[in-house]
This record gives C-alpha cells, structure tokens and sequence, in this order.
C-alpha cells in the first residue's frame, strides 16, 4: 500500500489546515495509506525534513499559502535530497494562480494541483500516469465532500481552533479577493447537515470553532437556521464568522437578541469609507447602514466585534485613509484591524496594478509598497501606527486610558499619528508587555501632555486593575500606595465582607484599591474607594464609601 504525507505548515501552532483533513477523507477510500505531519512557520526547514524522512512516504502533499510560501521555497529543494523517490504535489491558493512559474523553478515538483483539490487528488492517485503536471478536476459539491474530521483528531487539536465550512466561494466580486474570481461561485452544506456535525464538533468541547465562510450571511435560509440552531443548544463554545453587516435586518437582530453572552463573535470588513474606492475595488457597500448595524451589534453587548480596513487601495491617500480610520474607529469595535493590500496572483486587482500605479512585493506577502496616492514613506508610517492600534486599542488593556488620550486630539488617527512618532524614537517601539506599554504611555503624556499626567496616570491604575495578578502596583503606578493604604485596603475589605457574605478572605487579602488622585477621575466613577475583588479570571470593581 502506498503512502501519503500531507504537510501542513501553519502560521501558529493554535492553527490547523481543514483542506488536508478535506483531502484525507477524500481518498479513504483508495488503497492509500494517509497520514498529516502538522509543523509552523518558526521551525527551522531541517526539522521538517527529518520530520518527512522519518515517515518514508510514497507521496508528499505540501499545501502552499500566503503566509508559508517562503518556508515552502525553502524546503523544497531539499526533499529530493533525502527522499529522492518520493513524490511532491504541490496545491493550495499560492500554487493554483502560478502553476507554471513554480514548476519552472523547482522542477522537483511531480505535480501542482489547481483549485479545489478533493476530486483532483483522487485522479492523481488512482492513475498518476495518466495526469498532467497540473490537474485541475472539477469541484464536488460541498455537499459531496465527506465530513473533514475523526474522532481520533481531536486529542491533538485540544489547543487548536477548529475550522469549519458550511459554504465555499463568495457572491461578491471585492477584486482584491480571490474568492472574487469566478470559478468561486457560492455553494453551500445542507443546512441539517452543518447543524448535526456542528453538534458533533461541540461534544469535543473545543474553546472556538471559526467558520471560513467569506461571507456568512449571504443567504438567509443557510445562515438563520444555522444561528437559531446554536443559540437553541448554547453549547459552552465560540463560534466565530466572517459577516457583511450591510445585510443584517431587524429579522437576524432579533435572533441574535436571544444568543448568550460569548457565544458568537463577528469579523466585519469594511475596508474603506470611501466611495470611489469602494467602487474601483467592485465592493458595493451601503456605509450609513453598515455603520448603523454595527453600532446596533455593539450596543448589544454581547458579540466581540472585530472590524477590518485595508491600506493601499486606490483612490485612497493619506487624508482617505485618515477620513476611513476615524468613521470606522468611532463605531467603538473592540478590535479594529488596520491591514495592507495584497495583490495577490489571480485576482483582478493583479492585472490592474498599472491602472492604479501599484508597486507590491514580488514575493509573499505580496503586500503593496507605493500607489498612486500613497508614497511608500507614507505606507511604512502606517505600518508602524497599526502596530500601536493593536497594542493600545486591541490589546483591550486601556479601555479607560485610550479614550483619555485621543480626547486630547481633534481625532483618533490624530492621537495615533503623534503617538507613533514619539515610539518611533524610543527603543520601545515594538515591546507589546503591559509594563513596557503602560511606561511609553507616561512617558508620551510626561513629554507631550504634562498638565493631564496625573488624570491619565488614574487611567492607567485603573485598567491595570482590572487585569491585576497581584494586589500591588508596578512602580511606575504606584502613586502613594504605602503601608497606610494597605492597611486601608484590608480594612475596606472587612467592611466588605460583612455585608457580602459570600465573599471569601482570600478574595478579601488579593483584592487592589483603588482611589483616585485627580479629582475629575474621582467624579468620573462617583466613589472615593474601590476594591478590585477577583472573581475566578476577572477582576470586578467593587464601590465603597
């Protein structure tokens, strides 16, 4: 019997690759020997090669996308060096659009194959002698196509998210996407049957299931029963979709009205506010109704809502960009991810990069370096704010503190513009730890704000709170918590536990006081005192006289 190892090569190790575990299912039934070498982006190409030795196979499938590419071009040439008899076969979006150059230049490639790659493999292995180098059988239906997982999988995913699929392709033409192309049309899974192997998933008990549908919502009678469906059995699980919030109706709100607290969570791109680039990018989108159910979404408090914008698109400078990030950023999202274009191979913005004057890497990620409306000067700049975005907005750290610190500015980009150019010249630049973070921010306010030093220092004591492991104050926040306060605290928390008997003295000695220095933070939480009592993983703030 013959041998095949499906090598999947992921940006982290809390990911997993559902297409290898749609090929293996594919060919269970063929005299085929099939078996999946799970390996990440950080480890080093000789790793994987002893990895692949080890196992001897007859067939290697590598699946080559935008964030492995390099790592592929590396190993590559060194398969055949150890396993001179094995064959490659090559598949994945990186491979699909540029079959032939890969084949040029590493020609110990045996065989690419392009698209969908369920009936692909199966051809290729019953009959190798009869394929060409690129195979590109139609695709089943997804429908057809066998349930991906086993039962004996989910020991070694119990880390990982879990990755499913109840519909392929996309009913939008966003030239940037591949899923724009036209040989993506929509097709979707029997709505009973992505409700029974969602509940098949759930009894793994898996912390997140992501879906990868483009677009979720794009069919009312796929998506709703779908949510009914999960809201009715509230499994302990997040489910996570991409979504386009312009076509939500009152019908779905209140739907999701009834879904518990964590139980969905929402991608939502928007890419840009700006009606001349949404049309050059063919992204027909309403932004007063999008930007409306958003807010509606949010308002609900019970979704994590993450929203998208894509730098380097055209018809969109600096101004646009700044005029896009400050509409999107005003909807308050609890993460708003400021991506870069890539032009990716296949797609229709690659065949317009003259058009727009797009300069891109040649090599993945592909990632736009200039437009015509935006210098790559401008672009890096950029790079560097969305690094701040994430690490004081997304981090979700300074909930209190961020909003103090963009009031002092016209706007948001405003504050992140002035705040990226003070880190750019400090050695801080990139540190992400919340004590690194929490002294770049005093020491920004101690350089550009001195008179709101005190207000913000109150800030950022009381978003360090909430996420304290310790009952003491890093130095730098300290502010006068001495012995005498600490006493205090202990006192507090007698006075606590007598009128909440459910309190434990273990909750009482681990908790953090808080009192405000300034006088404006003081009104602004209407007490003098406040105890941080924690509850399991959570620190909730308790009021006090």
């Amino acid at each position: 019997m013959q041998t095949l190892c499906l090598t999947a090569i992921n940006a982290r190790y809390t990911h997993s690759n559902l297409a290898l575990l749609y090929l293996r299912e594919a060919v269970r039934d063929l005299p085929v020997q099939t078996d999946i070498l799970a390996c990440t982006i950080t480890q080093p190409v000789l790793d994987i090669l002893q990895e692949l030795h080890t196992r001897q196979p007859d067939w290697i499938g590598l699946s080559v996308y935008i964030w492995n590419t390099e790592k592929v071009r590396l190993l590559l040439p060194e398969i055949k060096k150890v396993l001179p008899e094995t064959k490659i076969v090559l598949g994945g979006p990186e491979v699909s659009y540029d079959a032939e150059k890969w084949l040029t230049e590493f020609p110990d490639i045996d065989f690419i194959i392009r698209g969908a790659g369920e009936n692909s493999l199966r051809a290729l292995l019953t009959a190798p002698e009869s394929c060409d180098r690129i195979i590109a059988e139609p695709p089943p239906r997804l429908n057809d196509i066998p349930f991906p997982y086993r039962d004996d999988d989910f020991p070694a995913l119990a880390e990982h998210y879990i990755y499913y699929e109840s519909s392929r392709g996309c009913p939008f033409a966003c030239s940037y996407c591949l899923s724009s192309r036209s040989d993506m049309r929509p097709d979707y899974r029997d709505v009973k049957t992505v409700c029974s192997e969602l509940d098949m998933l759930c009894g793994h008990n898996p912390k997140i299931i992501k879906f990868i549908d483009r677009t979720f919502n794009a069919r009312k009678s796929h998506y709703l029963p779908i949510w009914k469906h999960l809201i009715e059995k509230n499994p302990d699980c997040c489910f996570h979709f991409e979504i386009h919030a312009g076509l939500l109706t009152d019908q779905d709100f209140e739907v999701l009205s009834r879904a518990p607290q964590g139980l969905f969570q929402f991608e939502i791109g928007i890419q840009s506010t700006n009606p001349a680039t949404l049309d050059a990018v063919n992204r027909k989108i309403d932004w007063p109704i999008i930007r409306d159910n958003i807010r509606r979404l949010i308002n609900m408090e019970t979704f994590h809502i993450h929203v998208d914008l894509i730098a380097g698109l055209p018809f969109e400078g600096i101004n646009g960009v700044r005029q896009s990030f400050n509409e999107v950023y005003a909807l308050g999202a609890h993460a708003l991810q400021l991506g870069f274009l890539k032009v990716l191979p296949g797609t229709e913005i690659a065949e317009r990069t003259l058009d727009y004057g797009l300069t891109y890497m040649n090599s993945a990620p592909y990632q736009v370096l200039e437009t015509r409306w935006l210098t790559f000067a401008e672009l890096s700049f950029l790079e560097h704010l969305e690094t701040n975005l994430d690490r004081l907005w997304n981090s979700g750290r300074l909930k209190k503190t961020i909003p103090a610190m963009t009031d002092l500015y016209p706007t948001p980009f405003d504050f992140y513009q002035e705040f990226t150019t003070f880190a750019l010249s400090r050695s801080e630049m990139n540190e992400k730890q919340w004590p690194k973070v929490a002294e770049l921010v005093l020491a920004f306010i101690e350089e550009r704000h001195t008179d709101r030093r005190d207000y913000i220092l109150d800030c950022l004591r009381w978003d360090w709170c909430l996420q304290a492991e310790s009952q003491y104050y890093p130095p730098m926040l300290d502010n006068g918590m001495d012995d005498r306060l600490r006493k205090e605290r202990k006192s507090l928390g007698k006075t606590l536990r007598e009128h909440d008997g459910t309190l434990t003295q273990s909750q009482i000695n681990s908790s953090v006081l808080f009192r405000a220095k300034t006088k404006r933070f003081a009104e602004t939480i209407g007490y003098e005192n406040v105890l941080f009592i924690k509850y399991g993983n959570r620190r909730v703030p308790t009021f006090l006289p």
